[in-house]
């Protein structure tokens, strides 16, 4: 018997007939898998202008790409309509590319219309520039990626992007100034500290530069004008990461200031603003821009002024690339649409009288494309199979123009690919929920597969779910090995039987099967359900607190002394004493009188917290002693409690779950559509870990919104219904309890697990027949608000109470929650965080989970920065509700905001809009957001009441009206509320159009929309956050002392009782007077940036060890170059200092003559 054909009759027999196709369909299935290789590459090297093919789409197009390149050695450009079709082939693309191939290069097109009066991503200029670059000087990616959209858009002529890029490479020569100018013509901004793509910074004869060819920042330290060594850097640590041989930068922004441009660009627009009729006003107003060298607002529509001509992206493509058009006949439709849409917002911008180009100028028109498709050799790829569309006689524009008859020997028929899908494989996993059954019914298959296929490949995006997946095959019996290596060669056939099942951890949008080439490929979604999409996104390591807290100090802020007190931060200042100059950090106290603090002993200073605190101690008072004695007294207290506590908690008997090692909570593991980061892999472990142990647990998992504490939850949830018991979601809102019932209900679909909600928006019968299940334990899984807490409500079989946010339950509900939890295991849930001082004080008598790693991003936000226009704003709200999205629109004035959301009703009568703000009713405002997140209002118009606490996927947009009144992490918290689903999230950033903005602000929207991770805005919120968390945790009466003393202080403290009370002996540390005859600094010429300077102050002076010390000098020498003498005697006073405290010592003098050390 044919194998292919046996192939069908074991799929029938093996697999439940309602989960298979009929065997009519598919034999026919069998037939159409083909993989004409040989028939394409042929027909390429023949030199044939035009080959259509058919059939390729998806994985299968990616090993036709990927085949084409290796055996015609030539680079590929393709080109298809708008869309994630791209995007997952050039990821598919990975399985198929061998080890050490460079990576597909995916160019941009830009995001925002010349004429909506928004500033596109800057990072999207750079990207495509950077890509421009490596085309011209012939050093593209082996495959390049461009929607329709990206191809039109013009570009500046390839001569100036050549002649505006340059490349450093090990033994060249650089003259700093000019390239100082040079960079700042390309628009990347000069800062004190290289972090963000687009920046750079000079220091002496170091230059550390971000251009975006590179994934990290380089540092180049010269001799004189010669590179000596170029290395990349993190840009959060600084340190090195590796060292380079060459690199190269180009700009970063399309309208470059240079002399020449700028001339060009005031003559064209002048000569448009007479075309148009412009008033003088606004004409002036933009030279006047250009004239300060202003990047305004929308400059990037203005874009044809400065050049005498521009070019296009696909133009400089050399004639040795091979085309490939993907949907050529759509690709086209959408060129034309395209350009019909910028025509119609064009004539609309002009007859507002705005200063804008025609769109002919900016893009290319459908006909221009498709003639650059005619002028090279081609491939034009359709997804669909010959018996299903059809012959291609006219595949493109509305005219017929793209026929095949028009190029000789492009009439042939086309080249057919096909394979088969893995249908079968995803009505299984629909039909008996994901994980399990799909699972069994691959196993099911696989003796059939075995007959036709040689080699069976599972593919997982991450490794987590690729070492889940090898686990759970080896469960089920079947031979699998993880593979680190991922590549699927393709260069012959795999010859049956599959004796191995090989998992690679390697992105696959689609499983396939093709019998020809006896290859079987199954993807992780169509085992265990949809993936969400991350980025690579770096995650970025924090400071210690100490330290860190350092990094943004400001004169004005209060600092803590140990032995002085609370004083006022007043600035580095300079000495000379004795001949020799060194720095000393001065504090102001009480009276204005100062205490100076040499750079070496900043270890005994902290940075207080508490920003409201505005008391100073007096100096030489006894005060502060005071103050400390009576903190230590009641931190004793608290010390005793804790500890009585958790001696309490150790004895009580409770109920051992099983091993998490159990197939079905591993199957429900790999259901989770997201890898764990590192800080939840470890709540997750640690929580399982107290379920199986004789005792109750009492843990407090903390993190903030979006940072995956509810499936820490959810883990700990369905272990206790696996092992026969309930559980409890307690939350003090009804719309937490909307929230988690939407997040549980999503999570838990396709097991049989029974979830329900209390709360006062269920009605007395609903609730009544809710708690009747309970008892009879007809409900596995309970959410609900204090209604949870009644007397007439008992569980069958209660084994885990989850409390979210338990500060925000009064007294008496608190008293009913420990008598609930007085034998089950209680998990409680926080969003305001710890301080990490505060939890390594804790250590042993507070089982704490701390996840502080944000997600990586699913998809970076969108941020855009335009002044208030009523246009942009119906334009934005539309866009979102066509896709079915939700919209927040941020008015942070109470006054005004029913005026603005009456606005907002004219402009979009389509919207069902709310508003939402502080000063409301709580029952009303409780209402609201419940509609917004039931999705019944899809425009929110609120204040930042929205800041904290909402996670509603849905909402993927949000305009904030006047951006430049709200600080830097102000606006990072609000941007964290869109972008938590697959979807693009689009972030607006409003300024007054009739009004001008401060510089400080300026910055702040600009680095808002360069960022899109969460970088140090985020840290600068945590500070109040964290001082809140303290409270939350230790109680209100103890913020009191929090602020009285500071956070740092405080921790110390209670570290100090809790080893007293425990026996242990508490060494106090002396910190000894070390007093040498030299000068000991960081010198203002060699680290500039006074911060900087704090920073490694703080650091140095908190060494513990020798190593620390040498590792933190190394780090200067490698950031800053050579250290000058003055920072070698730092480094000396200080090893000095450690030998001293070695010794028990008090301090050392030393002078010309003598040496003295005080016992």
């Amino acid at each position: 018997m044919n194998p292919e054909d046996s192939l069908v009759d074991e799929l029938v027999d093996e697999v439940d007939d309602a989960a298979l196709p009929s065997p009519d369909e598919v034999t026919r299935a069998l037939r159409l898998a083909r993989f004409p290789m040989d028939e394409l590459v042929a027909a390429v090297q023949s030199g044939r202008p035009r080959v259509h093919l058919r059939g390729a789409k998806g994985a299968l197009a990616a090993m036709v790409l990927s085949e084409l390149r290796r055996r015609t050695g030539r680079a590929l450009v393709i080109i298809g309509p708008e869309g994630r079709k791209l995007h997952a082939i050039s990821e598919d693309l990975r399985l198929f590319a061998p080890a050490g191939e460079r990576a597909p290069k995916l160019i941009p097109a830009v995001d925002i219309s010349p004429y909506s009066g928004l500033s596109p991503n800057r990072m999207r200029i750079a990207e495509r520039l950077t890509a421009c670059f490596e085309i011209i000087i012939g050093e593209s990616a082996p495959y390049t990626f461009l929607s329709v959209r990206s191809a039109l858009r013009r570009c500046p002529p390839a001569e100036v992007i050549e002649a505006l890029s340059e490349v450093i490479a090990v033994g060249s020569e650089i003259d700093l100034s000019r390239f100082r100018r040079l960079l700042v013509d390309c628009g990347y901004s000069p800062v004190q500290l290289v972090e963000d793509p687009g920046t750079f910074a000079i220091r002496g004869g170091l230059l550390d530069v971000f251009s975006p060819s590179l994934p990290y920042p380089v540092r180049v330290e010269l001799f004189g004008d010669e590179v000596e060594t170029l290395r990349t850097f993190d840009p959060v640590s600084q340190k090195t990461i590796e060292h380079l041989e060459g690199f190269y930068v180009s700009p970063v922004r399309e309208e470059v200031f240079t002399d020449n441009s700028l001339a060009t660009a005031r003559r064209r627009i002048r000569e448009l603003a007479d075309r148009q009729d412009l008033p003088s006003k606004a004409l002036r107003k933009v030279l006047a821009d250009l004239g300060h060298g202003m990047h305004f607002l929308g400059i990037e529509a203005l874009l044809p002024a400065f050049y005498d001509r521009l070019d296009t992206v696909v133009s400089l493509f050399p004639d040795s690339s091979l085309l490939v058009v993907m949907e050529p006949d759509l690709c086209l439709q959408e060129a034309e649409a395209h350009f019909d849409l910028l025509t119609e917002q064009y004539q609309r911008s002009h007859e507002h009288g705005e200063l804008v180009f025609e769109p002919g100028e900016l893009f290319m028109r459908a006909n221009e494309l498709e003639r650059w498709f005619e002028s090279r050799q081609h491939l034009y790829a359709n997804s669909l199979l010959g018996e299903e569309s059809g012959p291609i006689a006219s595949a493109g524009t509305r005219d017929g123009s793209l026929r095949a008859s028009s190029v000789p020997g492009s009439e042939r028929l086309p080249i057919e690919f096909g394979a088969l899908d893995n249908q079968d494989l995803l009505r299984a996993r629909n039909e008996r929920g994901s994980g399990e059954g799909a699972i069994k019914a691959l196993v099911g298959m696989l003796p059939a597969w075995r007959e036709v296929y040689g080699e069976i490949v599972l593919a997982c995006r991450t490794s987590g779910n690729a070492e889940r997946l090898t686990s759970l095959l080896k469960a089920h019996g079947q031979k699998t090995v993880l593979d680190d290596d991922g590549h699927v060669r393709l260069d012959s056939p795999h010859g049956p039987p599959a004796t191995v099942l090989r998992v690679v951890q390697r992105p696959l949008s689609a499983g396939l099967r093709l019998p020809a080439m006896g290859l079987a490929l199954v993807s992780e979604e169509e085992l265990f359900g949809p993936r969400a999409r991350r980025s690579s996104a770096r995650t970025k390591e924090k400071a210690a607190g100490a330290i860190a807290s350092f990094k943004e100090l400001k004169p004005g802020d209060h600092l803590v002394h140990v032995q002085h007190g609370i004083g006022r931060y007043d600035g580095l200042v300079k000495f000379e004493l004795g001949g020799l100059t060194t720095d000393f950090l001065c504090l102001v106290y009480a009276g204005e009188d100062k205490l100076y603090v040499p750079v070496h002993r900043l270890d005994s200073v902290q940075k207080h917290s508490d920003e409201g605190a505005g008391r100073v101690d007096k100096l030489g008072s006894t005060q502060w002693e005071k103050t400390k004695s009576k903190v230590k007294a009641d931190i004793k207290k608290l010390a005793i409690d804790l500890l009585a506590l958790y001696a309490r908690r150790q004895s009580r008997p409770g109920f051992a779950f099983g091993s998490r090692d159990d197939q079905y909570f591993q199957e429900f593991e790999a259901s989770f559509p997201f890898e764990e980061t590192v800080d939840q892999a470890a709540a997750i472990e640690e929580v399982l870990e107290d379920m199986m142990k004789p005792r109750p647990m009492d843990r407090l998992i903390c993190g903030d919104v979006g940072f995956g504490k509810t499936e820490v939850a959810i883990r700990a949830a369905f272990k206790a219904v696996i092992d026969g018991k309930q559980a409890a979601i307690l939350v003090p809102t009804t719309i937490l309890a909307e929230q988690h019932l939407n997040s549980f209900r999503t999570r838990f679909s396709g097991y049989p697990v029974v979830i329900e909600a209390l709360s006062r928006f269920r009605s007395p019968k609903e609730s009544q027949t809710i708690i009747d299940k309970l008892a009879l334990g007809q409900i596995d899984i309970v959410i609900g608000t204090h209604r949870l807490l009644s007397k007439d409500l008992e569980f069958r079989d209660l084994g885990v109470l989850i409390v979210d946010e338990e500060h925000r339950f009064g007294v008496g509900h608190k008293e009913k929650i420990k008598q609930m939890s007085a034998t089950v295991d209680v998990l409680t849930m926080t969003a305001t965080p710890i301080p990490r001082t505060l939890q390594m004080s804790l250590v042993g008598i507070r089982d704490l989970s701390v996840i502080s790693t944000p997600p990586q991003d699913r998809l970076a936000v969108r941020t855009y920065v335009a002044k208030f226009g009523q246009g942009l704003i119906r334009e934005a709200i539309v866009n979102e509700l066509t896709r079915g999205g939700q919209v927040y629109f941020l008015h942070n004035r109470v006054e005004t905001i029913e005026q603005m959301s009456s606005t907002i009703r004219e402009l979009v009568p389509e919207a069902t809009i709310g508003v939402a703000h502080g000063q409301m009713d709580e029952r009303q405002l409780e209402k609201v957001m419940l509609q917004f997140i039931r999705g019944e209002l899809n425009v929110l118009v609120c204040t930042t009441i929205i800041e904290s606490g909402l996670d509603i996927p849905n909402a993927n947009c949000l305009i904030v009206n006047r951006a430049d009144m709200l600080g830097l992490a102000q606006l990072y918290q609000l941007r964290g509320r869109v972008g938590r689903s697959n979807q693009r999230a689009h972030c607006y950033l409003l300024i007054p159009g009739d009004e001008t903005i401060t510089a400080e602000a300026r910055e702040r929207l600009d680095a808002i929309q360069r960022f899109t991770d969460l970088g140090s805005g985020l840290e600068i919120a945590q500070a109040d956050l964290e001082l809140r968390g303290a409270g939350n945790l230790l109680g209100p009466e103890q913020s009191g002392n929090i602020g009285a003393v500071g956070l740092e202080m405080y921790a110390e403290l209670l570290e100090e009782a809790i080893q007293e009370l425990r026996g242990e002996e508490v060494v106090t540390s002396v910190e000894p007077e070390v007093n040498l005859p030299v000068e000991a600094y960081l010198p203002e010429e060699y680290l500039p940036d006074v911060q900087l300077r704090l920073l490694f102050y703080k650091q140095l002076s908190m060494a513990p060890t020798m190593e620390r010390l040498f590792e933190l000098y190394g780090e200067l020498k490698d950031r800053f170059g050579a250290p000058p003498k003055e920072v070698e005697n730092l480094r000396r006073v200080i090893e000095v200092k450690l030998l001293v405290k070695r010794l028990g010592a008090a301090g050392v003098d030393a002078n010309s003559t003598a040496i003295i050390v005080n016992i």
